[in-house]
């Protein structure tokens, strides 16, 4: 799916992300970085809503997830089933989420236990960060649970 498509189907099926003006930068199984202004996500603080780098953190991951899939198995079911989230320092202008996935070992037996379960589950960590900035302002990791359609 192309990167304009997939931009469209996030926007009708997640109001959410539509309303909080999430851009997907990039979509790939290798990596997902989305980006959302300060001004449709900030708190009365200055800084952007936790809630906001939430639910930008829980789509990067989902959209990785999901990327996945559609190498291994499309039309695949994702769910999240469990986060943690650190927040270390406001975040104060616009912002962006990177999505990875996890090591060699750690894929090859989510693939492995996939194809013999039709099942398995994934953590999948995320940095938030300001643009232009290196540093993180939250970590997320997230475990998302695959059944196959």
């Amino acid at each position: 799916m192309e990167l304009s498509e997939l931009q469209e189907y996030i926007d009708e099926n997640i109001p959410l992300a539509r309303n909080a003006m999430f851009n997907i930068e990039v979509s790939s199984p290798d990596r997902v970085i989305l980006s959302g202004p300060l001004e449709e996500n900030s708190n009365p603080h200055g800084s952007v809503f936790g809630g906001s780098i939430s639910v930008i953190s829980v789509l990067a991951g989902w959209l990785l997830v999901r990327e996945i899939m559609e190498r291994e198995k499309p039309g695949s079911h994702i769910v999240i089933s469990r986060q943690t989230l650190d927040y270390l320092r406001p975040l104060r202008t616009g912002f962006v989420a990177e999505a990875c996935p996890p090591d060699g070992d750690l894929y090859s037996s989510f693939v492995n236990f996939f194809n013999e379960r039709g099942k398995a589950r994934l953590e999948i960590p995320v940095v938030v960060r300001e643009v232009g900035r290196e540093e993180p302002c939250a970590r997320f990791w997230g475990t998302f649970h695959v059944k196959a359609d």
